[in-house]
């Protein structure tokens, strides 16, 4: 063969040579500079739909019992400067509400959010301290969040589906009192305008109940009664935020919460 046909032939497969191999080089530069998929791409991620920790500044051990008010037998006071008294401190969340309760210089302090659209409420209560005739008081203050947040004390509570609810609502100074029985909601008093509601500062709410006889109280002032004898039995008495659409949040103070037998 010539050899000058020779040489074109060895020129011709060393080019076809090369190129495969600047191909070759090519992809496998190209795949390894593409990015890995991030690890939400791969799997999902979700919120665990109930959550229970620990509080973000733990509260003092108890070191004495409850506190008693000496001058009358039975009664009870709590003014929230440690938490003796077990309440549930720290984060929660669940279908309807997320709060976060903490004791701070004395107060007990409410974050929450609602998390549906109809909103939801948030309690607790002393669990130790029964009663069926009593009179209740707190002191309560919005600090900041939507206008429509309320909040109150919640009594005769028999268990998580049958108690009463007294709430006010402060930008709009009104109040109701409802009951839930079986999970049932039911107003005993509807949305009611009362000038006794501060629009500002502390509002102390109070409740009084003697057999059927409800007298609800706002700053001192009697606001309404009512009659109803849904429950007769001792339940617990405590207090409650409440919000009404999703998204809304709060941050709600409580301090000085007594109950005195009737």
């Amino acid at each position: 063969m010539n050899k000058k046909l020779l040489l074109a032939l060895a020129g011709g497969c060393l080019l076809l040579c090369c190129c495969a191999l600047s191909i070759g080089a090519s992809i496998y530069f190209f795949n390894k500079s593409q990015p890995l998929p991030k690890p939400d791409d791969i799997l999902p991620t979700t919120k665990p739909s109930v959550m229970i920790t620990q509080s973000k500044t733990p509260s003092p051990s108890p070191t004495v019992s409850q506190i008693i008010v000496p001058s009358l037998s039975g009664s009870f006071l709590e003014t929230f400067d440690d938490n003796r008294n077990d309440w549930e401190l720290g984060e929660y969340s669940e279908e309807y509400m997320y709060a976060y309760s903490s004791i701070e210089n004395g107060k007990m302090i409410y974050e929450t959010e609602a998390l549906q659209e109809d909103g939801g409420f948030i309690y607790d209560t002393y669990y130790n301290h029964p009663m069926t005739n009593f009179e209740a008081s707190i002191d309560a203050k919005l600090i900041a969040g939507h206008e429509d947040t309320s909040y109150g004390i919640i009594f005769n509570r028999i268990d998580n589906q049958n108690f009463y609810f007294f709430i006010i609502n402060a930008e709009y100074q009104q109040f109701k009192l409802k009951k839930f029985i079986g999970d049932e909601g039911e107003d005993v008093l509807t949305w009611t305008d009362s000038s006794a509601i501060r629009t500002t500062g502390i509002n102390n709410v109070r409740v009084k109940k003697v057999g059927s006889l409800i007298t609800l109280y706002v700053n001192d002032q009697q606001i309404a009664t009512a009659t109803d004898s849904s429950f007769t039995e001792p339940g617990d008495i405590g207090f409650l935020v409440v919000h009404y659409n999703e998204g809304d949040t709060a941050t709600v103070e409580f301090d000085n919460l007594k109950i005195i037998p009737r």
